[in-house]
């Protein structure tokens, strides 16, 4: 063979070689995955893929509209800003909402992008749209109450037929320009943020809205949505798979542990390789080697360093079966399994957990794992982080952050208690005196001992008590006396008061009042016997009241005759009667309480009940939502520029924040003359000083700081065209 012969021979045989090269390594790849049991499985939502811009301005939208509105103006048109790689497109994004969020809102973007918590959202825009498809060419387009234009000239000639056709009903999530004229027409903006056809119509109604001429509201519309369905975060998949083939067995063999029972199949692994038993190697371990794996774990993740302990703990958790093994051979510390242990029986006994159990916890706030998922976690960490970046805005040190989220601000139901400790009560028992109830523990450690849910714990000490205020003549008095006896002879550990509310007048003649005559035969009764013989002689009274009926001062006389029969009755209920203790007091302490609602007689047969419903308190002449509202309105002075509103040109671009911050700069404050003192409280005086209710309004903000030492007042001048 000649030389040139043998270089091409080389060479085609160098081609053939470099082809079979990939070949082989494309049938390993395959004969190695042919034994692999890895299932990969994806949920896919039934929306189209929506682009991350519009997800990001979503998430600004619901920090603050006018942050979302400084979003869109940075953001006309990105088309060149980046190359077409979805890395470059991401990191366009993070770095443009980087410019208007603080570092912990920009991880929260970031949560919320890898969530795809607001593609929903986006597409919920979409679906909107399709309610009015676009003319024809045109990939973005107004709606001017209802007529649809994607060009200039067409948005001037709507605007003019505009008011002669009904406005369009807006959704609570649409963004409505800032400045936008309410009484104009209202123009819907259908485009895709960052495109070119956005920029241009979006400075077109942006024009308008500045002139007065149009309400611009924009909405998100994809005129070539992506084929690809967004893939869903935050759920679990579980997959089960069951062998249900038919097998064929072959019982001629012998069964047993003999080697030659069976023949070695081509796939069984090799027992023994040169002195290396892989059988006991392999082996399950036993019971005792796995007794500490937890505290094994526990302490291969302590072992890392700090900076990768929660990617120690992930990459156990998650591939905990294929780790198991080298974990039992790590070496548990003394200290670390007291540490353990003793923080097991501080979660036990503070939290209710068990060891074994989870729980997460979120600035102290407890979130049940069972009943939330990914997205509800977000939302807390994202309210957390607003709460946390308004304290530090405020220059609050972290130790004080701390001790200002454990305060109860503003509870959202309050829950008041009325001072029982008043001699208008007449109490009926007492359980730390009263010998009924001698056998009952008397140490309050009592209330630690576990017991049945709903039990009330049987301890000689008044934590429970019951008042019961009355009017005796009433109907339904015999229904909240036979719930007091049934509390009282089942001995319940409840203290029983009863207060009654009858007549004040001085010369009341108990043999003609009922509600005198019960009061004064129960003062009786008790000053002779006992309050428990008083009570039980006002059950006999009221058991003789027929069903609907009402108490009488036969009742009362009866009852009382029964059980003494010695006394003069007339001396005991007339109006000369000494036992009249408590009997103006009981309806004093009824009034002084404001509790109710309870039957006083305030309406007669004879009076107009239109009168007297419209004479109620809460009746106005007029429904003002500004001054009836309950809701609490914030101002937001966490902003710490030094605008003032004389400068006007630069106060109409400041945000709420920052207007609220300039309104405060800008005030003139009037103290007393010690400053040293901090004023925790200020008042801002809001009115037209020019007239007499502005000027009353004045006048009375200063008489109620006069004597205050600790308020500050500001007063604000509002002139009213």
């Amino acid at each position: 063979m000649t030389a040139g012969s043998y270089g091409a021979g080389f060479g085609v045989g160098l081609r053939m070689w470099l082809l079979w090269v990939p070949l082989l390594a494309l049938l390993s790849a395959v004969s190695g995955d042919a034994d692999s049991k890895a299932v990969t499985t994806t949920l896919t939502t039934k929306w189209t893929d929506t682009p991350l811009l519009l997800e990001a301005s979503e998430f600004l939208a619901e920090e603050n509209q006018e942050m979302f509105w400084d979003f869109v103006e940075a953001n006309q048109n990105i088309e060149g800003e980046h190359d077409d790689t979805d890395q470059a497109y991401y990191d366009l994004i993070v770095k443009k909402a980087g410019a208007l969020l603080s570092s912990v809102q920009v991880n929260m973007l970031k949560f919320a992008l890898s969530l795809r918590a607001y593609s929903s959202t986006v597409h919920a825009f979409q679906q909107i749209a399709s309610n009015e498809p676009p003319p024809a060419g045109c990939s973005v387009f107004f709606s001017v109450h209802g007529e649809k234009t994607c060009d200039e000239e067409g948005l001037a000639a709507s605007l003019k037929t505009a008011p002669s056709r009904p406005k369009p009903f807006l959704f609570k999530g649409d963004h409505k320009y800032p400045g936008s004229n309410p009484e104009a027409p209202v123009v819907i903006l259908y485009a895709e943020l960052g495109k070119t056809d956005f920029q241009k119509l979006h400075q077109v109604v942006s024009s308008k809205v500045h002139e007065g001429l149009a309400t611009y509201v924009l909405r998100h519309y994809l005129a070539n949505p992506s084929e690809k369905k967004v893939y869903l975060s935050g759920y679990g998949v579980e997959l089960a798979i069951k062998n249900q083939e038919y097998k064929a067995k072959d019982d001629t063999q012998v069964q047993g542990a003999e080697v030659n029972a069976t023949l070695m199949g081509e796939n069984d692994p090799v027992d023994e390789v040169q002195g290396f038993l892989f059988g006991k190697l392999n082996a399950a371990p036993g019971t005792a080697a796995c007794a500490d794996l937890s505290f094994q774990t526990a302490a291969r993740i302590l072992a890392a360093p700090a900076v990768d302990a929660l990617a120690v703990m992930k990459d156990l958790s998650q591939n905990f079966p294929t780790k198991a093994r080298s974990i039992t051979k790590t070496v548990v510390s003394a200290e670390i399994r007291k540490e353990i242990d003793n923080n097991q029986k501080f979660f036990k006994g503070t939290l209710g957990l068990q060891p074994g159990d989870s729980a997460l916890f979120i600035n102290g706030l407890h979130t049940d794992l069972d009943t939330q998922d990914i997205f509800s976690v977000f939302e807390v960490l994202r309210s957390e982080a607003r709460v946390m970046e308004g304290l530090r805005s405020l220059h609050i040190d972290t130790p004080y952050i701390h001790d200002i989220l454990k305060l109860n601000v503003q509870p959202s139901e309050s829950d008041y208690a009325v001072d029982i400790r008043n001699p208008a009560i007449s109490w009926i028992n007492n359980l730390e005196t009263d010998h009924r109830y001698s056998s009952w523990p008397y140490n309050v450690q009592e209330l630690l001992r576990p017991t049945f849910p709903g039990v009330i714990r049987q301890i000689r000490k008044n934590f429970h008590n019951l008042v019961i205020i009355l009017d005796p003549t009433q109907e339904n008095a015999v229904e909240l006396l036979s719930v007091a006896e049934m509390f009282y002879a089942n001995n319940i550990p409840l203290r029983i008061g009863l207060v009654f509310v009858v007549s004040q007048e001085d010369d009341v003649d108990g043999m003609q009042d009922a509600g005198v005559a019960l009061v004064r035969a129960y003062n009786y009764i008790s000053d002779e016997v006992d309050s428990q013989s008083a009570f039980e002689a006002v059950i006999l009274m009221f058991n003789r009241v027929a069903v609907g009926g009402k108490l009488s001062v036969g009742d009362v006389v009866k009852v009382l005759e029964k059980r003494f029969p010695y006394v003069e009755v007339s001396s005991v209920l007339g109006a000369d009667s000494s036992y009249d203790s408590n009997r103006k007091e009981g309806v004093a302490y009824y009034r002084q309480t404001g509790v109710g609602p309870l039957p006083v007689g305030e309406l007669a047969s004879d009076q107009d009940v239109v009168d007297f419903i419209m004479n109620q308190a809460n009746v106005v002449p007029r429904i003002n939502p500004r001054v009836l509202s309950t809701s609490r309105a914030y101002l937001d002075l966490s902003d710490t520029n030094n605008y003032f509103v004389d400068d006007y040109a630069r106060f109409s671009t400041l945000d709420t924040r920052e207007k609220s911050t300039a309104v405060a700069n800008s005030m003139n404050y009037m103290t007393k003359k010690d400053d040293g003192y901090i004023r925790p409280v200020t008042f801002w005086v809001v009115g037209d000083f020019d007239t007499p209710p502005g000027r009353q309004l004045l006048y009375d903000a200063i008489r109620h700081m006069v004597p205050r030492r600790f308020h500050t007042a500001s007063f604000v001048l509002i002139l009213w065209f």
